[in-house]
């Protein structure tokens, strides 16, 4: 009896599907992931015998460290419970998984110009994973270690796919093929965008890879058009961020409900509530306090705390005449739109903001002084910015950095601020019916919290400092153990060793690398929160009084240099003696 022909082998739906399962299981969520992936299987079962700190110690030793991705893969081979997956496998079916292993492994590689996050933006109570670029990708270029494997799918399968609506994979239709494919690996973390970023490339039979169509900035998405009807007839139901920019696909729906929510907004700053949300009056309040005129010595720690006085139009702006000498002039001269608390605060850090700053005292109108009351200085308003002057609005503060600023360097009026709300006003948000999605609403500043069980926190890391909610279900833990960062943050620093988002340590770096993250304490408990919080504000208004000051020393320089050319356009008249 002759022998029957081999079956020619080739890898399916199926065994890709539980190959993608147990790696997103051990090289994502094993990995101090701080969700889960969605599976292919949903009925799949998380190995509980392979712990986080094995895979941590695995990837941090062997790819940040030592940039060996074959060693790396052996290793993961020989842990228990990948070895008993293996071992159920043919030999061409173990080489496509040693394959796969590799496209997960490649995700942690030093020179990955991505990282692997979450995002709410098509489903509020829930987080999918998103790709977003941890480093500057150019136009044109491949992006390095992102790959997939496409499967085509049979009709039966795509059905199955199509009932089972919670579970939304990455499914192109290819006319090349003519059907549906599926692709899985890194490249499932890629989601839609009417208006991407990158695009598809081909890089064998069954592997995608993806090429930048834009330079793309680190922090921000990478995204691919999947199809022209993906997301029902025309993608009417797309949540991309082109479409919510635009106000298509699923966000049209809530055009009609917008003009509400604007005119609830605006009832509610005229009727000047006690919440944040009715800031207009406080802005107006703000923009007429007076500023006083720059001084030195003790008399500039004297005039830092009594109410601002009022200088004339020719002590502000000394006048020049074509015959005096403009050369020698390098620093700038006296203005009346930066505060004393500025002054001050830059009086002690010239050398180390490299700003050589030259005060020199203004003669004030004692006569105008003396005749003025304080009715009378309290009812007049800043005088106008000149032509070539400075903006009398440099900033709008907020009733925090207003209460700051009162603490640190009595300079504004003193203001009883009362607490920030944990929640938005609920008329502060379009009121639309339920299943209805409005611009804005996946944001955290839109977010609705229960404050016994979440809290919203800042990253104290100072290349982020993004805002996140923390969540904890123990009342003891939620109280004690506030982290610091955020998850990304964290994440990359039990990862790499390093802060965020250095994955390289340089030999001029001062940083040490952490090889055991419980070396590092990453949370703290509510006092300690809070002071924490209080110093990053603090620290915030600093930043902010600098960058004005250094922005209005600029454009006095400025002034100044055209002053200077303009002298030396006329020339300098002769002297008759």
């Amino acid at each position: 009896m002759p022998a029957k022909p081999k079956k020619h082998y080739t890898l399916s739906l199926r065994l890709l599907s539980s190959f993608d399962d147990i790696l997103t299981d051990v090289l994502v969520d094993k990995l101090f992931y701080w969700t889960n992936i969605r599976k292919v299987h949903p009925r799949y079962q998380s190995n509980r015998t392979i712990k986080d700190k094995q895979v941590g110690d695995l990837v941090r030793t062997h790819i940040c460290v030592g940039r060996n991705i074959q060693q790396a893969t052996d290793r993961l081979l020989e842990i228990e419970g990948v070895k008993r997956f293996c071992q159920k496998l043919r030999p061409e079916e173990k080489s496509d998984f040693v394959k796969h292993v590799k496209r997960y492994i490649e995700i942690y590689h030093p020179d990955t110009a991505y990282e692997v996050c979450t995002t709410n933006r098509y489903t509020l109570k829930s987080l999918e994973a998103s790709v977003v670029a941890r480093a500057p990708i150019a136009k044109g270029d491949v992006v390095k270690n992102l790959s997939g494997v496409m499967v085509t799918m049979t009709k039966e399968e795509e059905a199955e796919f199509n009932e089972a609506s919670n579970r939304d994979f990455s499914i192109i239709h290819s006319s090349r093929k003519a059907g549906a494919q599926i692709f899985l690996g890194p490249a499932r973390f890629v989601n839609h965008d009417c208006l991407p970023n990158c695009r598809f490339v081909s890089a064998s039979k069954s592997t995608v890879k993806f090429s930048a169509i834009r330079h793309i900035e680190p922090g921000e998405e990478l995204t691919v058009y999947y199809s022209d009807d993906y997301f029902g007839p025309s993608n009417a139901d797309c949540l991309c961020q082109s479409c919510e920019n635009g106000m298509r696909g699923g966000w049209a729906k809530s055009i009609a409900y917008m003009p509400v929510a604007a005119l609830n907004k605006r009832t509610l700053e005229d009727a000047k509530d006690e919440d944040d949300y009715s800031g207009r009056a406080r802005k107006r309040a703000r923009r007429s306090l007076l500023t006083p005129g720059l001084s030195t010595g003790d008399e500039a720690s004297i005039k830092a705390n009594s109410p601002p006085a009022i200088a004339s139009a020719s002590a502000m702006t000394p006048a020049v005449t074509p015959s005096e000498s403009l050369e020698g002039i390098d620093t700038p001269q006296p203005f009346s739109e930066i505060s004393a608390a500025v002054l001050n605060l830059e009086a002690g850090k010239v050398g180390q903001s490299g700003i050589t700053i030259q005060v020199i005292p203004v003669a004030s109108n004692s006569a105008s002084e003396s005749t003025t009351s304080p009715t009378e200085e309290a009812s007049i308003s800043p005088l106008p910015a000149a032509e070539e002057g400075y903006e009398t609005d440099m900033t709008v503060y907020s009733d925090t950095d207003m209460e700051i600023l009162n603490q640190k360097y009595k300079f504004f009026p003193p203001t009883k601020i009362k607490p920030k709300p944990i929640n938005p006003h609920p008329l502060s948000l379009p009121q639309v019916p339920p299943g209805v999605r409005y611009p804005g609403d996946h944001l955290f500043e839109n977010t609705i919290i229960d404050p016994k069980m979440e809290m919203r926190c800042i990253c104290q890391n100072s290349n982020c400092g993004r805002p996140f909610i923390y969540k904890n279900e123990d009342i003891f833990r939620f109280l004690n153990h506030i982290p610091r960062c955020c998850h990304r943050c964290e994440r990359h620093s039990k990862i790499y060793g390093l802060v965020w988002p250095k994955t390289v340590l340089k030999p001029d770096d001062t940083e040490v690398r952490v090889m055991n993250p419980e070396d590092v304490e990453r949370s703290v408990n509510l006092a300690q929160h809070k002071r924490d919080m209080k110093a990053l504000d603090e620290q915030r208004v600093e930043n902010m009084l600098k960058e004005a000051f250094k922005k209005n020393s600029r454009k006095e320089n400025r002034k100044q240099d055209k002053k200077r050319r303009r002298t030396k356009a006329r020339g300098t008249p002769a002297v008759n003696v």
